[in-house]
């Protein structure tokens, strides 16, 4: 999840290819801090549109995109959804596509560990300065998971471990299109298990795998199952309380 135009954010969605759902979207325009973010754990990224500099990568082979609006017939819009939110595509037509290569990726890409020894963190607040898109995870014992809000809305998404990075926003561009550096390394904040661990994200190069790592280089432990990871431009936008509200 990253800030785009507007900072509102967008979603990279990453599936097990013998586990995709019957129906993917909506499905919308790449960004390229989503190619950079993404390589080397997808080797195909489907999207619909997107920016110069996006297209620019696509053209010079760093990523498998296969544009949707160049397909169209192999998507579909669902009409009880406003455009340009409600392009989708269906398990049976993706495999279809051209240039649909799936290459085995190891999986995970973090250390999945016992649960850990780290203050309580039952309700998480990720502020994006408007009461539409503000972020509320509320930790259930009962699913060991985070039910995620947006606004007023409950997100299908439930996940086990929310991994917030802080990368700064270095360029707001045309159109105001942003510069995200995605190499490099940052302050991270894990929350898992009701609990939050404090630590460090690294990115030696574009096609190096994140290390996710504690102040004294042990690693962050993750909980098995859905992992879900917001890009935000300081962690001084996340709060969070010991006990649910």
């Amino acid at each position: 999840e990253f800030p785009v135009e507007g900072f509102i954010t967008r979603f990279a969605v990453v599936f097990d290819a013998d586990d995709l759902p019957k129906r993917v979207g909506p499905v919308r325009s790449l960004r390229p801090y989503f190619i950079d973010a993404l390589q080397p754990l997808v080797s195909t990224v489907i999207h619909a549109g997107g920016s110069p500099e996006a297209f620019a990568k696509v053209e010079r082979g760093e990523i498998t995109a296969i544009n949707l609006l160049a397909h169209y017939g192999s998507a579909e819009r669902d009409t009880s959804i406003p455009e340009p939110h409600n392009l989708f595509i269906r398990r049976s037509r993706i495999t279809d596509l051209p240039g649909a290569s799936i290459v085995e990726t190891p999986w995970p890409f973090f250390t999945v560990g016992e649960s850990v020894h780290a203050p309580a963190a039952q309700t998480v607040k990720l502020n994006f300065y408007n009461p539409d898109h503000n972020i509320v995870y509320n930790y259930s014992r009962l699913t060991d998971a985070y039910i995620r809000s947006s606004g007023s809305v409950q997100d299908q998404g439930h996940p086990r471990n929310v991994l917030v990075l802080e990368m700064p926003v270095t360029e707001v561009g045309e159109m105001g299109r942003l510069t995200i550096p995605v190499t490099g390394k940052g302050r991270a904040l894990l929350f898992s298990g009701g609990k939050v661990q404090e630590g460090m994200w690294r990115k030696k190069d574009l096609m190096s795998t994140f290390v996710f790592e504690t102040e004294d280089g042990s690693p962050l432990l993750f909980a098995p199952g859905q992992t879900w990871v917001t890009s935000l431009p300081g962690l001084d936008r996340v709060k969070w309380d010991e006990e649910a509200s």
